[in-house]
């Protein structure tokens, strides 16, 4: 052997020994807690026992009872310790485990040093702090904590900044945190703001052109929908349509242009019209359907206690299941389910949904609805024209409609904009460009941009037609809108009874005021008699008046028709009632006695007989002086000439004037409807009778 090898050989054997001395010497320092020594013996063996002297400097380090503690120098010592130790022979193993020193020592060093690195990491709360903890130690228990405080941290701070690239770069540095869905949620609406901030329609469609797998990308087009078609008017649906062909809108462009069209003109003819001007509208069958249905007239009925409607063709187009359903107004009917108040149209589509507290029907393509106490207005796809925020709301005539604000009243026009402010203290719809308002209880007239034709001055205002009114100041008159008094503020009341008469009446007497000529018909006024205003009106070309002699009729000349004068008379028929002595009979229209007074009370004759009572009861007679009923009735109501209701001990029944039979008298209501039909009750139902050709409209079974 080479000589200097040898001497290597006797020098490396002899520093081995020394460390393993070394290091047992360290170990013993140790445990009596002489650091100085400790740490003295394992620095000098290092360099050829690195495992057991990494090992005690890391036990060195990581104690704080001493000087020499720095948690970083025990972490890098152990870690030396546990990635050398696998190349240890094992006769260097066993040695060392005589000291203490095996993998487990080692591992268990190693953890209790990462439970400080831990400890720090948390005490310093930093994304660095934790972040170097994560890379240093893979294999701790606290390794997915750690993770989640580092997120934390870092997402609250992006998010603190709140912008879209803040977002993105903690997208970008932590791809697999728990916190990538939420970071992702808000940078793709952050992004959707940034970019759209403006509220510009340029900005929208960039948006959606740019980013077609953004999830506000509905967003985007539904705020171009918007923009589009903020005037809601037919064309501004029409032009979204053609220009945003793949806009998931589309359809309901299609929608609110069909109802848009049909707002205000809704008709047979305007669903035709529609059809023929958007042949390519794409919902055809379904406005075919409607334009067949509106052909038919539907009838609300209730089987069961719910209600549905039937078509005059006797099918069930609407099923039972309402607890309420109005009669149809352009198209649409009211509807109530679950105490919520919505609407359907004839093919059986809820239009608007049951979300209101009570709504009226359609009128000119509006209907006032209440929510809450308040009250608004929607169109026909059931947006709020008005919302409901008012005490009242007129009917829209003419475009406009007037509501009620704290007690004041203005008017709206039908875009939903205000007209004229709320500064009136009462109000009524527009009819032929005028309405009559008041200011501080005074009434007058105004046009649709509140110019005052009649001044605020008094107490009441009634319209007789476009330019003359009945006023009352301090008594009742009438004047023009261009303020000419026609008769002078004295009367009582004065009320309109056709186009050109008016009753006008004044300390117990009446007379008829002339629009035509401007007077009086009669020089002599008639005294009042209960129930004059209505028997007042002109029947048959003649007016029910009461003189000091009696009763007579009086013609629209001021002619009275009789020479002699009654007790009272009926209405001016074919056959009058007239009494005498208490008792009533008939006359003709000559005078002669046609049925002796015998009756407690009669009625003119009306649809082909009169009625006649007998206390409490009641029958009719013919014109052939027969009795066509009996006295035996509580009530009738003529249909027609040949077909009345009849009604007797609480119950209704259908009877011809020839004493026939149609219904028996066990329905709890029976209500003329039409020239063919009656409404009849009963219990949980209501359905029709057609008395034409003795059938119950509904469906054949």
């Amino acid at each position: 052997m080479n000589k200097k090898l040898l001497t290597i050989l006797l020098v490396f054997c002899f520093l081995s020994i020394i460390s393993s001395c070394a290091i047992k010497k360290g170990m013993q320092a140790l445990e009596i807690y002489n650091y100085f020594e400790a740490k003295a013996f394992f620095e000098k063996s290092k360099k050829h026992k690195v495992v057991p002297a990494s090992y005690g400097l890391s036990i060195i380090y990581q104690r704080n009872d001493n000087p020499f503690y720095n948690i970083d120098s025990a972490y890098n010592n152990i870690m030396l310790a546990y990635n050398n130790y696998s190349s240890l022979k094992p006769k260097q193993k066993e040695k060392y485990k005589t000291l203490g020193i095996d993998s487990i020592a080692i591992i268990k060093q190693r953890q209790l040093i990462t439970e400080n690195l831990y400890q720090r990491a948390l005490e310093v709360n930093s994304v660095i702090a934790f972040q170097d903890f994560i890379n240093r130690n893979s294999w701790s228990e606290h390794i997915n904590d750690a993770i989640f405080y580092r997120d934390s941290l870092f997402f609250y701070e992006m998010d603190s900044k709140g912008t879209s690239n803040n977002y993105k770069l903690f997208l970008q540095t932590y791809p697999n945190s728990v916190y990538y869905k939420k970071a992702k949620r808000l940078y793709d609406k952050t992004y959707y703001i940034e970019q759209t901030k403006n509220n510009n329609l340029i900005d929208f469609i960039e948006f959606a052109k740019n980013n077609p797998q953004s999830p506000f990308l509905s967003n985007a087009q539904d705020k171009i929908f918007e923009i589009e078609t903020k005037t809601k008017t037919e064309a501004s649906y029409y032009n979204f349509i053609k220009n945003y062909p793949n806009n998931p809108n589309i359809n309901k462009a299609w929608k609110l242009l069909y109802e848009t069209y049909l707002q205000n003109h809704y008709s047979k003819n305007a669903i035709a019209n529609f059809l023929k001007t958007y042949p390519e509208y794409p919902f055809t069958l379904g406005a075919k359907n409607e334009l067949k249905l509106e052909q038919l007239n539907f009838l609300p009925y209730k089987l069961q206690n719910k209600w549905g409607a039937i078509s005059t063709d006797k099918q069930y187009h609407i099923k039972p299941i309402y607890d309420y359903l109005e009669p149809f107004n352009e198209g649409l009917s009211v509807f109530i389910l679950k105490e919520k108040v919505g609407y359907i149209a004839k093919t059986s589509e809820v239009k608007i949904a049951p979300i209101f507290d009570d709504g009226f029907p359609f009128h000119n393509g509006f209907a006032v609805v209440e929510v809450n106490e308040k009250y608004g207005l929607i169109n026909r796809v059931g947006e709020y024209i008005i919302e409901p925020e008012f005490d009242d709301l007129g009917t829209m005539n003419e475009g406009l409609i007037y509501f009620e604000y704290q007690g004041q009243y203005g008017y709206f026009d039908d875009k939903g904009l205000i007209r004229l402010k709320p500064e009136f203290s009462d109000a009524s719809d527009f009819y032929k460009g005028k309405a009559i308002v008041a200011k501080n209880n005074f009434y007058g007239v105004i046009d649709p941009y509140g110019t005052t034709y009649l001044p605020f001055m008094f107490d009441n205002i009634k319209p007789v037609n476009d330019s003359v009114y009945a006023v009352n100041f301090d008594g009742w008159g009438l004047i023009t809108l261009s303020k000419d008094t026609i008769l002078p503020f004295v009367f009582e009341s004065i009320k309109k009874i056709n186009n050109h008469l008016l009753l006008v009446d004044s300390n117990n007497v009446f007379n008829y005021w002339n629009l035509h000529t401007n007077s009086f018909i009669s020089k002599q006024w008639f005294d009042t008699y209960p129930e004059y205003k209505e028997f007042a009106r002109f029947n048959n070309g003649y007016a029910k008046v009461k003189l000091k002699k009696g009763y007579n009729f009086v013609d629209t000349l001021g002619k009275l028709k009789f020479n002699t004068f009654y007790e009272d008379l009926g209405s001016y028929e074919t056959y009058i009632a007239v009494q005498k002595k208490e008792k009533w009979g008939y006359i003709t229209q000559n005078q002669t006695v046609f049925i002796q007074p015998e009756y407690d009370k009669t009625f003119s004759f009306s649809k082909g007989g009169g009625i006649v009572i007998l206390e409490p009861l009641k029958g009719i007679i013919g014109a052939d002086k027969s009795k066509l009923l009996d006295v035996f009735y509580e009530d009738f109501i003529f249909v027609n000439d040949k077909i009345l209701i009849t009604k007797s001990r609480g119950r209704y029944g259908l009877m011809t004037t020839q004493k026939d039979t149609i219904l028996p008298l066990i329905y709890q209501s029976i209500e003329p409807f039409s020239d063919s039909l009656v409404k009849v009750s009963n219990n949980d139902w209501v359905l029709y009778y057609n008395f034409i050709n003795n059938t119950w409209l509904k469906k054949e079974e």
